[in-house]
């Protein structure tokens, strides 16, 4: 089942971004466990930020600041292995 979180894929020349809300710890820890075993797969090298709104809620956003098709399949590995819904 998908989650619905509101997360966020913005991809333009040479940029890409994927933002992850999450409302527990538990779902901070899958995002970023997967994040792992994605970059691994994929050999990529995101830039990742944590940003907490209060204790257990925030969100992790990934930035790619150069593309290719590589960081396309980053992002649909992401966002079928954690069951995201994007906008």
């Amino acid at each position: 089942m998908k989650k619905k979180c509101k997360t966020r894929v913005m991809m333009e020349e040479n940029y890409a971004l994927l933002s992850i809300p999450y409302k527990n710890l538990k779902e901070k820890q899958i995002v970023l466990q997967s994040n792992d075993d994605a970059i691994m797969k994929f050999n990529v090298s995101p830039d990742v930020y944590i940003k907490p709104y209060e204790p257990g809620i925030g969100k992790i956003v990934i930035e790619f600041r150069s593309h290719n098709r590589i960081v396309g399949e980053y992002i649909e590995y992401l966002v079928d292995v954690c069951e995201l819904e994007c906008e």
